[in-house]
């Protein structure tokens, strides 16, 4: 029993190890003054990543659009690009996700941030490592 409890707890540490996330501001514009995020099409989605990162931008107070309003000459848009790479342990699992927030209008990139993990994780997970790093930058 003991033995087991000792080969958990080193499983467990090394899921901890071999991860990482990363956040960076690329702008000197407050980011506060987006108040739109409008996501960018991604070519596939087989973890369902999408729909747990607009959840934490609605939580963050973000209006969460699929294209630009009509009207939106006179408010800051951003465009949210989400990128990941999958990779293969005892399953397939997310090893990287990597989410840019651009100006809509200008293009210009304001801010990024990566996930990376070399062992098995659920995409929940992935997405809590994710914005545990972003978080401080929209508060």
């Amino acid at each position: 029993m003991v033995v087991l409890k000792k080969v958990l707890f080193l499983l467990v540490l090394l899921q901890l190890v071999n991860c990482g996330s990363s956040a960076v501001l690329l702008t000197e514009k407050p980011l506060s003054n987006y108040k739109v995020v409008i996501l960018s099409p991604m070519a596939k989605d087989e973890f369902n990543i999408a729909p747990h990162i607009l959840k934490r931008f609605k939580e963050l107070g973000f209006r969460v659009l699929v294209e630009a309003p009509l009207n939106s000459n006179n408010i800051e848009i951003s465009q949210l690009n989400i990128k990941y790479e999958d990779g293969w342990d005892l399953s397939r699992y997310v090893k990287s996700i990597q989410i840019q927030l651009s100006d809509y209008k200008t293009k210009e990139l304001l801010f990024t941030a990566d996930y990376y993990s070399s062992a098995l994780t659920s995409t929940e997970t992935a997405v809590n490592r994710l914005f545990s790093k972003v978080y401080p930058y929209f508060r």
